[in-house]
């Protein structure tokens, strides 16, 4: 920080020593004067030329244009010292307000800061450097202890601690080993990995987040906008006020009422509000993205907590998505794995995965062909000439095929072969643990809590039992969560939070839609305007209260600036007020508030 703001704090330095040199010794009353107006140039440097090429724009009703009009003002006034300390002080907010704004960076400075500028690919048998920019999918790059991961990749050799903290911000490295997925950001804590690239360097984890922390300096928030439309507006009016003061108030002295006039100026500076909201959505999106949860602008911190529902996707949000087979239960000869495995053999469905491990052999294609996905439902394919279904009760009912009441349950996949019901598959799917404890916090904040799936009612009705959600909806096809999700937004604010490619829709259409990141399809992370970077739904609670926090604190300075302001500038109306508490109404007031933001919001 210092060394960024290095030269202001040089030029803050110069103009407090040639304050004191003029107003300590008696050169003269000229050049004194000139010793003041040097100091007042160098502190107001930025004000003034901000104010003057605003000015030739036709844009000069800001904040900077009323400090130029007040402290030129002052300088009429002889109230020399006051000038300078006003573009002091303004300086040194400025100079806070850039710390703070770093502070809650610092998340993301570090994850740029672990960017490798080269990686180690393995061809051949051959380790060579390349840049990232230059790996492409397929190769394999070998990352050493201490390394850092520079792309998204599968680990095809090798085991070890990978530290994670910088993305997700858990504390303790996860053990990774053969098969797993790392992501770029990571850090190999302890032994060498070598991992299969599976996405370019501009489609990584790292990259994206870099990208949408750019992204989120454009997205304002409804209170930013207000108060950058309210300045320009409260800024012609107050010098409007100030010159009929001077004009009207016939009783008081001509130079006493332009002394007031300039002290009504400084007082009703709205630099307060400009530096101190935007500094409290910083700290917000900060401290979210240190707890492992990425928002994309400050008007997502404000919609989040106003959120007044949370509907949840299942599968993958709610529970691991990690599904077994629990038990095969047929009615036939046939084996009723195999056939299921083959049926769901071109499908990437969770569901599809675990039947496909439970079966543990070699599909045979040459006894399979037209083998279809049906969204939302399951699979049909022909296996061995013979027409099959592989899915919901749904799926069964559309294709006319019976399945007996006795065999319907909790996690049941239904299998037809030619036309006839031959068994079923019983897969399960673990809750998460912290979800249960989620949502209990949600209904303790006042939220309602929603679940929307596409699996069947059994299932539905019991995974919604065991995390005591009463609103419920099952059996949805993709396209109908978004109508859902709309019908909810017309008395309430909705959040949808989702991981799949079918979960993009409601991502879209609610007010905030959340991604789970960890494990989410890129495309409901793109979708998204806030992705928590693993696969821990109790971050959803965290971000919540974490915008809470954020909205509380820009209010509480907002009523503080606002309540100070009108006191002083009625002491300024009835002459009970110097400049110096001008002065304090202004920019005192702005680094108390930048302060409280910091203060409040790093506790948090």
């Amino acid at each position: 920080m210092l060394v960024r703001n290095g030269s202001t704090i040089f030029r803050i330095i110069c103009a407090v020593v040639l304050a004191i040199v003029a107003s300590r010794f008696d050169f003269g009353y000229n050049i004194s004067l000139w010793i003041y107006v040097v100091a007042y140039l160098i502190a107001g440097v930025n004000v003034v030329k901000k104010s003057l090429f605003d000015i030739l724009k036709g844009e000069f009703f800001d904040e900077n244009f009323l400090m130029l009009v007040a402290t030129i003002g002052a300088f009429v006034t002889q109230q020399y010292m006051e000038a300078i300390l006003v573009m002091i002080i303004y300086e040194i907010g400025e100079i806070l307000q850039d710390e703070a704004v770093d502070d809650s960076k610092k998340a993301i400075k570090d994850l740029i800061d672990q960017r490798p500028r080269y990686v180690s690919v393995q061809n051949d048998g051959m380790v060579t450097k390349a840049k990232p920019e230059n790996v492409t999918l397929g190769e394999v790059i070998v990352v050493a202890a201490g390394e850092s991961i520079s792309l998204d990749g599968v680990i095809v050799k090798g085991h070890g601690n990978i530290d994670f903290s910088s993305l997700t911000g858990e504390s303790v490295p996860k053990y990774l080993k053969e098969g797993d997925m790392v992501y770029s950001g990571g850090i190999s804590k302890d032994g060498t990995i070598f991992v299969k690239v599976t996405k370019t360097y501009s489609e990584s984890t790292m990259s994206k987040m870099l990208k949408f922390i750019e992204d989120a300096d454009n997205q304002k928030s409804k209170t930013e906008r207000f108060m950058t439309k309210f300045s320009k507006r409260y800024t012609p009016v107050v010098m409007g006020m100030a010159f009929l003061f001077v004009m009207l108030a016939k009783y008081i002295p001509f130079m006493e009422r332009v002394k007031r006039a300039c002290m009504f100026l400084v007082i009703a500076c709205p630099c307060a509000l400009v530096l101190s909201l935007p500094l409290c959505f910083f700290y917000g999106m900060g401290l979210c993205s240190k707890c492992g949860v990425l928002v994309k602008g400050g008007i997502f911190i404000e919609m989040l907590s106003n959120i007044g529902r949370i509907m949840f996707d299942k599968t993958g949000t709610l529970t691991r998505g990690e599904f077994e087979v629990v038990s095969v239960n047929a009615l036939v000869k046939q084996d009723v794995l195999k056939i299921a495995a083959h049926c769901e053999a071109s499908s990437n469905h969770p569901v599809a995965g675990a039947i496909k491990r439970a079966y543990g052999e070699d599909i045979d294609y040459d006894v399979l062909s037209d083998s279809r996905e049906i969204a939302g439902r399951g699979t049909s394919c022909l296996f061995e000439g013979k027409t099959v279904f592989v899915g919901s009760g749904r799926l069964m009912e559309e294709n006319n095929i019976l399945v007996p009441d006795e065999v319907k349950g909790v996690g049941a996949i239904y299998v037809a072969y030619d036309g006839d019901y031959i068994g079923n598959i019983i897969v399960a799917d673990e809750i998460k643990k912290e979800a249960k404890d989620l949502i209990q916090d949600l209904k303790k904040d006042n939220i309602n809590v929603s679940m929307i799936t596409g699996d069947n009612r059994d299932v539905a009705i019991s995974v919604a039992n065991e995390l005591e959600i009463e609103d419920v909806a099952y059996e949805v096809f993709p396209e109908d969560k978004a109508s859902i999700v709309k019908e909810r937004m017309q008395s309430e604010s909705v959040a949808f939070v989702g991981d799949g490619i079918n979960d993009v829709l409601p991502i879209l259409t609610a007010n905030v839609g959340i991604a789970m990141g960890g494990i989410g399809s890129d495309a409901a992370i793109e979708a998204s305007d806030v992705v928590v970077m693993d696969d821990d739904v109790s971050r959803v609670g965290r971000v919540i209260d974490i915008a809470r926090m954020t909205m509380r604190t820009a209010k509480a300075n907002i009523i503080f600036i606002l309540l100070v302001k009108v006191i002083v500038l009625i002491l300024c109306a009835v002459g009970k007020a110097t400049m110096w508490e001008a002065i304090l109404a202004d920019v005192g007031v702005s680094l108390f508030a930048i302060m409280h933001a910091t203060r409040e919001l790093k506790v948090g």
